[in-house]
């Protein structure tokens, strides 16, 4: 304990190390290492800043899956294989055409896809997909009728 005061003594006060200062700071320290005193200061206000802030951060909505998803997102509803070639679009459908649900709040649209094929979709909020955002995404090989 005599060597540090006496360097922390010395760091701070190099010409008085007998001053009210420095004896103020060897009370202070109450005799502990600077590391331990520093490290329990920093964990005391560390709390303190946590428990301020936890009643705002508690308020705060959380990002959820369903917050992820847009009511303007493009949706692949196709259903390949369905009865009479309804419910998906092929290469020689009409672009805007209406490809299934005809005339349901499900109405569903043909729309060019990020791969370029021609997808049945309908926009997550319902009606067709919104021009800013009409790729919906596929995992089909081609758009070619008759062929699965």
């Amino acid at each position: 304990q005599a060597c540090w005061d006496q360097d922390i003594s010395n760091s701070l006060f190099p010409r008085d190390r007998n001053s009210s200062s420095a004896q103020m700071l060897r009370f202070s320290w109450n005799g502990q290492r600077p590391d331990v005193v520093s490290g329990t200061l920093v964990l005391l206000l560390s709390s303190l800043w946590l428990l301020l802030l936890s009643p705002l951060v508690s308020s705060l909505p959380l990002p959820s899956a369903a917050a992820a998803e847009g009511l303007d997102d493009c949706l692949n509803v196709e259903v390949p294989g369905y009865k009479g070639g309804d419910r998906q679009c092929f290469g020689t459908d009409e672009l805007g055409m209406v490809c299934g649900w005809d005339g349901e709040p499900e109405e569903a649209y043909c729309e060019l896809s990020t791969g370029g094929l021609q997808v049945c979709a309908r926009r997550r909020g319902g009606g067709r997909c919104k021009p800013a955002n009409n790729q919906p995404v596929t995992t089909k090989k081609h758009d070619r009728e008759g062929e699965l």
